[in-house]
């Protein structure tokens, strides 16, 4: 089973997914006590944006293990997708229970909050994200956004942090231009 579920792995980041299925349900059908596998099916499904198929799996790999904050955060992820901000927060509260400094716990809960316009929560969120990852350029992105429409100049710090969290994605030095653009001063939107 564990040899099945590597190469699906392996498959997977080859984006060969159709293969990648079929190993994770051999893996499955030769241990099926194993959370993990039914999660990376979860997983897989929900990237292929079949939340109705994924919930299943997910689900399964969360009745095997309670304790599997990724399966959880899974299903938290899921619910934002569809909107089901009070399930998503169920998740997430899992998660926090067991982990306090979970990142991605409190990333999910600024994206619920931001879905819900409730700006100053979503802001807190990613505050607290940032303050447990340092890194976490997704988290500097959104505050970045949050405060752009406030017509904040704290946006342009944030920008900055997000582009040294992680200097590959130009997202933010493109949000840094549009902030500028957007208050008339084309001179520094030209840097």
């Amino acid at each position: 089973a564990k040899l099945y579920f590597k190469r699906g792995i392996v498959l997977r980041t080859l984006k060969q997914d159709s293969l990648a299925i079929v190993d994770f349900q051999k893996a499955i059908s030769l241990d099926s006590t194993n959370a993990v596998y039914y999660s990376a099916m979860g997983d897989l499904l929900f990237d292929h944006k079949d939340v109705s198929g994924s919930l299943g799996w997910i689900q399964k790999a969360i009745q095997l293990d309670p304790n599997d904050q990724t399966a959880h955060l899974k299903l938290a992820r899921m619910f934002l997708f569809t909107s089901e901000y009070n399930k998503a927060f169920i998740e997430i509260n899992t998660v926090l229970r067991a982990d306090v400094y979970n990142t991605e716990a409190y990333f999910l809960k600024g994206m619920c909050y931001k879905s819900m316009k409730d700006t100053n929560l979503a802001i807190s969120s990613f505050q607290t994200a940032v303050q447990s990852d340092p890194k976490n350029s997704e988290a500097y992105l959104q505050l970045a956004i949050l405060h752009e429409a406030r017509k904040n100049p704290l946006a342009l710090d944030y920008f900055e942090n997000a582009y040294k969290a992680d200097s590959s994605n130009l997202e933010p030095l493109y949000g840094k231009a549009m902030y500028w653009q957007n208050q008339q001063n084309f001179a520094e939107a030209k840097k």
